[in-house]
This record gives structure tokens, sequence and C-alpha cells, in this order.
């Protein structure tokens, strides 16, 4: 609200500048105006002085008729027309005079006016204008003042509860970490993961298979489908199947591999299937904690296109100590 009154005061003040401006502005006009009679004046009063002139040489012309009559005729014609003209421009300047006077007048009443104004609107109203819009503006302030103490109270209120919930939070973590230290026979970990859209693919021997697309399932997060590895979250028994078959019917054969403390080890082979014969590997053992179970091609593999009925399976069925 303070900020709107504000522009109000500043363009008045400029609206008195201007005025001023303008005052200024009038009073040289009549200045000029005031020069440009005087100088009309002048210019009539040397005007005045001409009839004399013309008397004089009209004597002149009196005295020349004597000696050439044709002479002074042809003079007498050319004063009058001179006497003609110079009451044309007389009349001329008179009208001139006039309109500068009647201008002047009017210049004079437009001054006065502004004049009446100003002293109308003295810096003394302007200030008790604004004072009376502005303390309108002080009392909103106020009032925006004691509202934002109360909002800042209940923000402080706010703050308290949020640090009961963060103390609450914190003995849950606890509780939690203490439910995490419990024995291994708690952990479950399963993963399931198939082939959505596979493509012909060249596959090196000894490289691990990482085409499973779509984990199904995937408990505990053992599977790792950036590498195609699976890691035991813990020591246990564990049931492991494997289906791979190939839309392109490319026979070839591959291995499941255990790796232990460092130690790789096979847990068994599959081929993969046509139309015709389907071929699955499912084992049960023992895994340790930190066990991989991966597999590879057993040779060099050109443009096989693995089939979407193709899985890798992995479940925890007892966790042992």
């Amino acid at each position: 609200m303070k900020h709107n009154m504000i522009p109000n005061f500043e363009d008045f003040i400029n609206e008195l500048q201007g005025a001023s401006q303008f005052l200024l502005s009038l009073e040289t006009q009549n200045t000029m105006l005031f020069d440009k009679v005087k100088g009309h004046k002048e210019q009539l009063e040397t005007l005045g002085l001409l009839p004399k002139e013309l008397a004089d040489q009209k004597e002149l012309l009196e005295s020349f008729e004597r000696a050439d009559e044709s002479q002074v005729k042809d003079h007498v014609i050319k004063m009058e027309k001179l006497m003609r003209e110079h009451l044309a421009s007389t009349h001329q300047l008179n009208n001139k005079c006039e309109q500068l006077f009647h201008l002047f007048q009017a210049n004079e009443a437009e001054l006065s006016q502004i004049k009446a104004y100003i002293s109308q609107n003295t810096v003394s109203v302007v200030r008790r204008n604004v004072k009376e819009k502005v303390e309108p503006a002080q009392s909103n302030k106020s009032q925006s003042q004691l509202f934002i103490l109360d909002q800042s109270k209940e923000f402080e209120v706010v703050k308290q509860n949020l640090l009961t919930v963060e103390k609450k939070i914190s003995m849950i973590s606890i509780h939690l970490a203490k439910l995490m230290q419990k024995s291994s026979l708690d952990v479950v970990a399963a993963c399931r993961l198939q082939i959505n859209n596979s493509e012909e693919m060249t596959l090196k021997k000894g490289t691990v298979v990482s085409c499973f697309d779509n984990d199904i399932l995937n408990i505990g997060d053992c599977y790792n489908r950036d590498t195609g590895i699976f890691t035991a979250p813990c020591t246990g028994l564990y049931l492991c199947s494997v289906m791979l078959g190939s839309d392109n019917c490319v026979e070839t054969q591959f291995i499941i591999h255990h790796r232990s403390y460092g130690y790789e080890g096979i847990m068994g082979h599959i081929h993969t299937n046509s139309s015709l014969s389907v071929s699955c590997f499912v084992s049960v053992d023992k895994l340790n904690q930190g066990d991989e179970v991966y597999i590879t091609p057993e040779k060099d593999v050109a443009a096989i296109k693995l089939s979407n009925h193709s899985y890798f399976m992995c479940v925890l069925l007892q966790p042992m100590t």
C-alpha cells in the first residue's frame, strides 16, 4: 500500500516542477512579446515623422513646379503612391500590435491562474496529503509485523515438533540397526529374470551373459543386471535354475559358474533348445556369503537370438550359520 502512494507523491511533485517550467516559459515569451511591441512602437514613431518629410518634399515640388510643371506632376503621382503604401503598412502594423496586445493579455491571465494554483498547492499541503495516506500504511505495517510475529511463534512450535519427530526417527533407526544385526537366518533373497526383447548378438567364450532385461523378481537386489552376476547375501542352500532358448535355432552350450572366495567352479551346463526340445538346468547348492553365480558361453557364438522364455533364477531356500 505504501509502495502505491509514493509514486503518486512523486507524480504530483513532477507536475509542480512542470508547472514551474511552464511559468518560466510564459515569462520568457512575455519578455519577447514586450520587446517586439517596443520595436513596433519605435517603427511607428519613425513613421510618424514621414508626414513632415513629405511636406518638405511637397514644398520642394512646388518650387520645382515653377521650373517644370510636367516633371512636378510625375513627382506628385509618385508621392501619392508612396503615401498610399505608407498608410497600408501603417494599418498592417496597427493590426499586428493589436494582436500582440491581446496575446500578451491572454498570457497574463494564464500566468495568474498558474500562480494561484501553485499558491493553493504548497509543499505543506502536499505533505499533509501524503501524511493522511502514509498513516494508514504505517498502521497496516504494524499489523503485518504482528502477523509475522504470530507466524514466527507458530513456526517455533512446528520446529519443536519436527525435532521431536527427528528424535523418534533416530530411535527407530537404532532399533532397525539392532534388528539388522540379528542372525542371518532372517535374510531373504530371491531373483527371477527373463528376456523381453533380444536382438541377434555375438558372444565371446567366457563372456558373462547379461541380457536378462526383465527382472520379474529381485528381492534384496542380489542380481546385478549390468554385470549379469548373482551374489549370495548370506550362507545357505540356494535353488538355481536356468533355461536358454534360441529363436533363430542356433545350437550352442552355456556353462553355469559358481565362484567362491576367488575360486571358480562349475554348477552345470545347458544347451539352447529348438522349438521341438527344451533344456532346463535346476540345482540346489550351498553358497557362502559373497559367492557369485553367472553364465558364460562354452565357445564363441555368432548371431544368436535368445528367446523370450529364457530365464535365470536363484532363490535362498534355507539360511545356514
